[in-house]
């Protein structure tokens, strides 16, 4: 017996774009990899951090679309599905297949400039305030002088917010800098880099999961985890989460930093 399509959908009110689009691509894959039907949700006018709902809406491929009224599934009310210690069976091929289907509906600005594309965060967080989702400017420098190593012919650029003042300590490593850049252009980067650092981020993570290229990943404690195909940083001598420990045993495209991420 064939039993109707169930319905899915993810509030998106008073969350950032970045968390947001994030649950979005989650909502995205869960119906895709579950045969239910994915009804895409707009953002409101205002979003969080002053944001435009409606630019940001088209951005994604989702103007047109109404507010749907009646729905089975909203997947806010699931198990953050992002944590899941097999993401290979949430971001499957078929479902990021859709999410970029989606994305790529609405044109989109030039392509990142710069080969390598570095998210620092900064503005929202703090090392006080917001411990688990900041990394320290040193660590930043010994992850760039890592890639430099690496990749010794390829661009690299900073994407962050702050004045030019604020990242002075990475100006002698030759590197360029994209500050308080307008989002969709940040983020449209951030899909398109050859390679792709994220921050502990969903901004970046969102733009990841995107990418069919080389990305890096700092991991985010206790709420995203990085997909099999990724790069890892991790601190020499942390404990890592159980997610990884197969992947740390192999010491494939995992690499240590001696400053604390």
């Amino acid at each position: 017996m064939n039993l109707p399509r169930k319905t899915c959908t993810v509030s998106t009110y008073k969350r950032s774009f970045g968390e947001a689009y994030r649950n979005i691509l989650a909502a995205i894959a869960f119906s895709t990899n579950n045969n239910h039907i994915f009804l895409p949700t707009p953002f409101h006018t205002t979003v969080a951090h002053g944001q435009d709902g409606t630019s940001l809406t088209k951005f994604i491929g989702f103007e047109g679309y109404s507010r749907p009224t009646q729905v089975d599934i909203y997947t806010s009310s699931i198990r953050n599905p992002l944590c899941t210690n097999n993401p290979e069976s949430l971001w499957t091929p078929e479902a990021l297949r859709v999410m970029r289907e989606f994305y790529y509906k609405e044109k989109k600005c030039a392509k990142c400039p710069y080969d390598i594309a570095i998210h620092i965060r900064r503005g929202d967080v703090n090392p006080v305030d917001w411990p688990t989702r900041f990394t320290s400017n040193a660590a930043y420098r010994e992850i760039i002088l890592l890639l430099k190593k690496k990749y010794p012919e390829y661009s690299i650029g900073i994407y962050s917010e702050g004045d030019l003042a604020d990242f002075k300590y990475f100006k002698d490593l030759g590197v360029s800098f994209q500050l308080n850049t307008p989002l969709e252009e940040v983020f449209h980067h951030f899909v398109t880099a050859k390679i792709l650092v994220i921050a502990k981020s969903s901004l970046s993570f969102s733009a990841a999961i995107l990418s069919e290229n080389t990305i890096y990943c700092i991991p985010i404690k206790y709420s995203c985890f990085a997909l099999p195909k990724w790069n890892i940083f991790f601190t020499e001598g942390a404990v890592p989460q159980r997610p990884y420990n197969s992947r740390i045993k192999d010491g494939e495209g995992i690499y240590y930093l001696s400053e604390t991420l």
